[in-house]
């Protein structure tokens, strides 16, 4: 009977989570066993560290938790109902209670009721290397800690991380020495043969030992003993005596030396077995030579442990991908061939995979890469190695041309498309792919990694969801990114951002009611620089989301200078992906609003498709806060990923954005006619407003007019221009309205 059936098992929130954490946890076979110095050690130094009388190093078993290291209290485990710890494990960070008797999940707790009950308690969960949490550095005390901080929280994360080193070099320690012990069992357990070899190395007599206890027909290999009598080894195994470690046996036999512990696999019955030769010369009294005599053993169990050791050494143990040190050791082992065969290199990870396990938990982050893993496999050569070098980053080595190369790529992306379903939940996944092609003269692994990852870099530069070959112009295009990098601090700092606004006109009466801002950089040296000389070294550095505040201010900042002059107007923001996935928009819009005093139906944030779709859950519950705020909502650049008809219900929206590729070509293409057309009918039977951008012909407006469309911004009304030029363009455009109602 299993112990599922035996034991009943904590009721967790998630309790596939907790019975996955807890099979973690017994891999390490650290539960009821001894004190250790080690432990003990940590939890003194955080007693005093932290001026707490309790620190517990607590591990979550299926119904208590169970201390391993203890200092300031007797007990050795308690029931899971009563523990604070159930709660920790399930946070991402440190969770600090200040004091539990004004917390609801605590207040009534047995632990805390009365006047000696638990007022203080942080805990640091346990997160080992494959990401799940096995328990908590704990710490409690009976009197509340208001004062604890965020520097006292990232000291006991590190201390949490110093715990989780030590059981994972304990087990190590533990599998090494069990290993030990197997390998010396089977090597007391094997069976010898004993041979003597003729002047030509041809076998003349073999013989077997039978193990006490083991009758001789159990022997495997005895009976094709006498059919090996009058041939060498390598002509019964057939093997290649050029290569390695042929070779070399060859040459010792030639000299007359002794050899130890040659090894190698035959198959009997359908089964590998593997063997260890070892023999010595034999010479008559005279000093001739008169051919080798030695001892075959099997090793089967012995090699069979330790290929798997080998084997898990080298592979991922989420994925069974193989893992970076098996990666680095192929790749030096190419390289370091007489002649480089043609090899191309994949570099790639999960757009915005930090988002999936931060919205929906470590476990449906880990299914999701088993998924991945397969799928990448599945597009993978006979000749290919694929690699999980860590987190998201995956990698794959292909032996062939470089159309191979590029074709398994192709493969990879298209293979992405398909949702993937894990726990309930519709997952889309976007690969960006970076793509070296190893020359004949490249022997320097860190620069072909290198190179692959430039070359992802401009992948995702260049959108996502695509795959990009290294140039050596990535190199100093990636010195300049570097460059600008160093001076974005500088630029926020001294206020060089700056937003230019392109107008946005409602075709029912010919007014302006929007203008979406952009961002320039009024560089000191170099001039107005346009977000494609700069945005993409933004979004991937530290400042991404400083600068996405400082555009936020500066829109709340002018709108509200607008509606002071009397000519209010839409403002919209573009926001980028960190900002969408992070915690805090919703309030850096509110506080940037309160702050000037602008009202929130004059702020509009604009999302792209591609952003959004990365986790429509996440951005659905971000768009509703922001919704509630009282600010719009627009979906830009819609037409160019993969929107669909119930994704678009999904978010709460007001308008839609047809993207610029669908007008500029309504005069040449009359598939983008019929698509601008079905697209604006789609918007309003939803329920939203379109606006199309790209407008620089009075061909497209006399067509949009004619589709029903709302609005309308583009080269035809205005370029996006300085705050002061559109302020001209919106007084202009008042006054004209006015002529235009005195004249009607």
């Amino acid at each position: 009977m299993t112990q599922q059936n035996t034991v009943p098992i904590h009721r967790d929130p998630d309790q596939s989570l907790h019975l996955a954490n807890v099979s973690a946890l017994q891999r390490f076979r650290i539960l009821d066993s001894a004190p250790e110095a080690a432990f003990d050690h940590i939890v003194e130094i955080a007693s005093r560290v932290f001026s707490v009388p309790i620190v517990l190093v607590s591990l979550i078993d299926l119904n208590r938790q169970w201390f391993k290291a203890k200092v300031g209290l007797e007990l050795c485990e308690t029931n899971l109902d009563v523990s604070f710890c159930t709660y920790a494990v399930r946070q991402n960070d440190v969770m600090v209670i200040p004091d539990a008797t004004k917390d609801a999940r605590f207040a009534n707790n047995e632990l805390v009721r009365g006047p000696d009950g638990i007022r203080f308690y942080a805990g640091a969960p346990l997160r080992t290397a494959d990401g799940f949490v096995v328990g908590t550095l704990c710490l409690v005390d009976g009197v509340p800690h208001l004062d604890f901080g965020s520097e006292d929280r990232a000291l006991l994360a590190k201390l949490a991380v110093l715990v989780v080193d030590l059981m994972e070099g304990r087990a190590s320690h533990q599998a090494s020495l069990e290993a030990k012990s197997k390998l010396e069992d089977f090597t007391t357990a094997s069976l010898d043969i004993f041979w003597e070899t003729d002047v030509e190395h041809r076998f003349t007599r073999l013989s077997s030992e039978t193990m006490p206890g083991m009758s001789a027909s159990a022997n495997p290999w005895d009976s094709g003993l006498e059919s090996m009598v009058g041939h060498k080894r390598w002509d019964i195994l057939k093997v290649d005596t050029t290569r390695e470690p042929w070779r070399s046996h060859l040459k010792l036999l030639e000299a007359r030396k002794p050899f130890r512990d040659l090894r190698y696999a035959k198959e009997f019955d359908g089964k590998l077995m593997y063997f260890s030769v070892s023999g010595r010369p034999v010479f008559d009294k005279d000093g001739a030579f008169l051919g080798y005599r030695g001892a075959t053993q099997n090793v089967t169990e012995q090699e069979q442990s330790r290929l798997e050791a080998e084997r898990l050494a080298n592979s991922d143990p989420l994925t069974g991908l193989a893992n970076r040190r098996c990666w680095n050791a192929a790749l030096r082992e190419r390289l370091n061939a007489d002649e480089i065969p043609p090899t191309g290199i994949l570099l790639f990870d999960v757009d915005r995979f930090k988002d999936i396990n931060d919205a929906l938990g470590h476990a449906v982050g880990d299914r999701l890469l088993i998924e991945i893993a397969k799928r990448i496999v599945n597009c993978s050569l006979k000749t290919s190695l694929a690699a999980r070098l860590g987190g998201d980053e995956f990698a794959l080595m292909i032996e062939g041309k470089n159309k191979d190369t590029v074709r398994s790529a192709d493969c990879i992306l298209q293979a992405m498309k398909q949702p993937f379903e894990i726990d309930g939940h519709n997952l889309h996944v976007e690969l960006s792919i970076g793509i070296k092609l190893v020359g004949t003269r490249e022997f320097e692994c860190d620069r072909i990694m290198v190179d692959a990852d430039l070359a992802l870099r401009t992948a995702k530069m260049q959108g996502r969801s695509r795959h990009v070959v290294y140039e050596p112009s990535m190199r100093k295009e990636n010195d300049s990114r570097i460059t600008l990098t160093a001076q974005f601090e500088r630029a926020l700092q001294n206020n060089e951002f700056e937003l230019h606004f392109q107008p946005q006109i409602r075709l029912s009466n010919d007014t302006v009611v929007g203008v979406e801002s952009l961002l320039r950089w009024n560089h000191p040296e170099r001039g107005l620089l346009f977000p494609n000389q700069f945005l993409n070294a933004l979004e991937t550095s530290a400042y991404d989301i400083p600068a996405g505040q400082q555009v936020i201010d500066l829109a709340c900042k002018q709108a509200r200078i607008w509606q002071d002059l009397g000519t209010p107007v839409r403002v919209g923001i573009n926001v980028s992906a960190s900002q969408l996935y992070g915690d805090n928009l919703p309030k850096v819009l509110n506080d940037a609003m309160t702050r000037h005093g602008t009202a929130p139906a004059l702020i509009e944030v604009e999302v792209t498709e591609r952003v959004a779709l990365g986790n429509v859950e996440k951005i659905t519950s971000v768009l509703e806060a922001i919704r509630d705020l009282g600010v719009t909502i627009a979906f830009d650049d819609f037409g160019t990923g993969f929107a669909s008809l119930s994704s678009l219900m999904q978010f709460p929206l007001d308008r839609v954005k047809v993207d610029q590729r669908f007008i500029t070509d309504l005069h040449k293409n009359p598939a983008n006619t019929r698509l601008t057309s079905g697209l604006i009918r789609l918007c309003h039977s939803l329920g939203f407003e379109v606006i199309a951008e790209g407008v620089e012909k009075h061909a497209h407006e006399t067509f949009l007019r004619k589709q029903n469309c709302d609005e309308v911004q583009g080269y035809l009304y205005s370029k996006p221009v300085s705050a002061q030029k559109t302020t001209d363009f919106l007084i202009k455009g008042k006054h004209a309205q006015t002529r235009r109602k005195q004249a009607g």
